[in-house]
């Protein structure tokens, strides 16, 4: 084969002919060729690549669309929120959630602003952005939490000003209406905050203290229209009682579904025969024979029990021997002429005066009337010594005593108020104490009516000055004025949630955590 191609191409040559290698020719074309399709393969295989692309970014764009979805149905009907504040700014506390719990029946929270003013506030200023965005998670805790009990509104009436119309109260801009079938309780925004002005006796300037009342005006709000229409109180007045403290306690128990009315003792009304309570607040008057006898025959219930009393005393008061003698007499609580006073500073508050050895704390000793408040801490200013004489007493079995508020140290003494002839008075040191010296306590008188155990409570404290409400934000002093009102009505839940103290720190830590939280979700969520 080999000569065979030699001698073809010396013929080729003396032909005149260039010789061919027709074996190279074979070898070329296929390569040749193969540049030809070279291109059309890799063209073919980024047009499936690109294809690829466009499929799995369709897909990826579906799932995300398919997911925000899903995010959105489960966060509209199961918020999830994520508090990273100092302070836990926007978590609702125990006494909230507990109260949620308790929610029986359908409750609607509606807001007379844009939706977007509360889940993305912008008006300028730390502390209002702060309290409009609570004002948003809480409510929405609230959904999640009360098992579809309660609802969420928004009605813009900037845009639609007619809308307000359509409601039994005058409502307004930025109000927020809670409603539980025809029960209504209306709050207008400024009842979210409080902002106070407190003298700094080092700048000589005042300090401005931030306080969020979110967490509570919505509690207040929720539980004022779903509790029970049966629950009423009575303050007794005509008798110089304190009518300030009054107006304090009785928001109190209105703020927890309470019908609050005041009674003129001193004429022949009578009283409410829904009233399961009487208060007699700081008299300084004492009680004639007559209302002597008309109380007398009230508590006692022709025999029926059911009926409470709660009674503070006021220091001040000259002569009170008829009512603090029928609270010895029949309950066992004889009230003295002593003033309680605190020689450690250490269970003293500071004042804008220093320390008032007049106004010291006490805490809670167990006992059936406040349960939940065991161990706390109260604020007693100007309290009257009391003394059980049924504490101990084996012989009497239908009415026993018990001491609430105890002063138990020797730091603590006694001053007795002496009125000379003048009418002054003033204070002598009592020498022989016997501790535990007792500021509030607890008669209780049970019996079997129609073969069921019924109790009467008369509640006595020494002093009115706890219930003052600016005692509340350094103390538990809310729980002695509820408390025992809801143990004698047998109201179980109750509004105990506090205000919420939002310092400088605070809220700088607050929008430092949103601006951390929009960072990271634009750096590391996106991509």
């Amino acid at each position: 084969m080999e000569k065979d191609k030699r001698d073809m191409l010396t013929e080729q040559e003396e032909s005149g002919q260039p010789a061919v290698d027709t074996t190279a020719e074979k070898t070329e074309e296929p390569a040749a060729e193969a540049k030809e399709k070279q291109p059309k393969l890799h063209n073919k295989r980024r047009t499936r690549i690109r294809a690829m692309s466009i499929l799995i970014t369709a897909a990826v764009a579906a799932v995300v669309v398919v997911l925000n979805v899903v995010v959105g149905l489960l966060e509209d009907r199961y918020p999830i929120t994520i508090d990273l504040t100092k302070d836990d700014t926007y978590s609702l506390s125990q006494n909230s959630i507990d109260l949620i719990r308790e929610i029986k029946k359908p409750v609607d929270i509606t807001f007379f602003m844009n939706d977007e003013m509360l889940k993305n506030p912008s008006t300028g200023d730390e502390f209002a952005d702060t309290v409009l965005r609570q004002m948003n998670t809480f409510a929405q805790e609230y959904r999640s939490r009360s098992g579809g009990q309660v609802n969420i509104h928004f009605v813009d009436l900037t845009e639609s000003p007619a809308l307000a119309k359509q409601y039994d109260v005058e409502v307004g801009l930025y109000d927020t209406l809670f409603q539980c079938g025809d029960k209504t309780r209306l709050f207008s925004i400024d009842k979210m905050y409080k902002v106070e002005q407190v003298p700094n006796y080092t700048t000589y300037q005042y300090d401005s203290s931030y306080y969020s009342l979110v967490e509570q005006t919505f509690a207040t709000g929720i539980l004022s229209v779903v509790a029970d229409t049966g629950l009423s109180v009575t303050f007794l007045t005509g008798n110089g009682e304190q009518e300030d403290i009054i107006a304090d306690m009785g928001s109190v128990y209105e703020d927890n579904g309470y019908a609050v009315q005041k009674l003129d003792f001193t004429t022949a009304a009578d009283i409410d025969e829904n009233c399961k309570v009487l208060l007699i607040i700081g008299p300084t008057i004492d009680f004639t024979d007559a209302q002597i006898e008309r109380l007398t025959q009230w508590v006692n219930n022709g025999g029926m029990l059911g009926h409470h009393l709660y009674v503070t005393c006021n220091y001040l008061a000259k002569d009170m021997h008829n009512l603090y003698e029928f609270l010895e007499t029949y309950y066992g609580v004889a009230v003295s002429d002593d003033v309680i006073y605190e020689t450690d500073r250490g269970n003293l508050p500071i004042t804008s005066s220093g320390y008032n050895p007049f106004l010291p704390y006490v805490k809670v000793s167990e006992n059936e009337l406040m349960p939940d408040a065991t161990g706390q801490k109260m604020l007693m200013g100007y309290s009257l010594a009391l003394d059980t004489k049924l504490a101990h007493d084996p012989d009497n079995l239908l009415i026993f005593n018990t001491d609430i508020l105890t002063f138990n140290t020797d730091s603590t003494k006694l001053q007795r108020i002496v009125y000379g002839e003048d009418g002054q008075a003033t204070l002598e040191e009592v020498e022989d104490v016997t501790y535990p010296i007792v500021a509030a306590a607890l008669a209780c008188e049970w019996n079997i009516v129609n073969n069921e155990n019924v109790s009467t409570y008369v509640f006595v404290c020494g002093s009115y000055v706890f219930a003052m409400a600016d005692t509340y934000g350094s103390s538990d002093n809310q729980a002695l004025v509820l408390d025992p009102i809801n143990t004698m009505c047998g109201n179980e839940i109750s509004v105990s949630v506090q205000s919420q103290q939002m310092n400088t720190e605070a809220l700088n830590f607050t929008v430092k955590t949103a601006n951390i939280l929009g960072l990271g979700v634009l750096t590391i969520g996106l991509p």
